[in-house]
């Protein structure tokens, strides 16, 4: 019996002895490494905008074909610039219509005027989100504010 066991301690010995001659301790790195979760979050930082997302606007509430805009009505209270471009979806998500946002807002309510298509009433709105890179001030969630609110410093 104490054959086998020094045998499997005489296998033991190397294999362990190899193990930690690979393994680096935090006084044995070098002073320039970096490791692969901090170069990974260095490189997502660096990057100036993540890939695009679909969000949802609102609802087509009226549509004036004569005049060519439709009124949507969105409960998100997103602050969207004049000329972002808005896709409207039929029953079943295909794109039936684009908008472009004017200026023209009142409450939950904005007006967009027609691209292509022909937008109905009930459909769903939606648009392309690009995370703003850095330098940029314009935030679609930033938090909306009424003219006459009032804001409390402490």
């Amino acid at each position: 019996m104490q054959v086998v066991s020094r045998i499997r301690l005489g296998l033991f010995v190397p294999l362990l002895l190899a193990g930690l001659a690979g393994c680096r301790t935090a006084g044995g790195k070098k002073e320039g490494a970096v490791s692969d979760e901090a170069a990974a979050f260095a490189a997502e930082a660096e990057s100036p905008a993540s890939a695009p997302v679909t969000l949802p606007v609102g609802v087509v509430h009226h549509v004036d074909e004569a005049a060519r805009f439709v009124l949507i009505r969105s409960s998100r209270g997103l602050q969207l610039e004049p000329g972002t471009v808005l896709s409207l979806h039929g029953s079943h998500g295909e794109t039936t219509a684009r908008v472009e946002v004017s200026p023209a807002r009142k409450g939950p309510f904005l007006t967009a005027d027609f691209i292509d298509g022909l937008p109905a009433k009930g459909q769903q709105v939606t648009m392309i989100y690009q995370r703003p890179s850095p330098g940029t001030s314009v935030d679609p969630f930033a938090p909306v504010s009424a003219p006459d609110a009032v804001q409390v410093l402490e």
